[in-house]
């Protein structure tokens, strides 16, 4: 599994993440996580279809405010 997707970042100009379940949020906060790790620097892009992902935007501007992710993230 672990390739599989770090095939997929490597082949991509951006990583997108839709609306869905666990394994959507999995690729997400992975994708997030190489970003910071500097093991890539593309684009990660939230699609926010009806409102899907507001509760977790706003945890990350709190989130900011306090330290915990580093400004860049938003």
């Amino acid at each position: 599994m672990h390739e599989r997707k770090a095939k997929m970042a490597q082949l991509s100009d951006a990583i997108i993440s839709l609306p869905g379940g666990v394994g959507a949020w999995e690729e997400f906060f992975e994708a997030l996580a190489w970003n910071q790790l500097g093991i890539h620097s593309k684009p990660i892009i939230l699609l926010n279809v009806e409102g899907y992902y507001d509760e977790l935007y706003s945890f990350s501007i709190k989130a900011c405010k306090e330290g915990l992710f580093p400004v860049n993230f938003r």
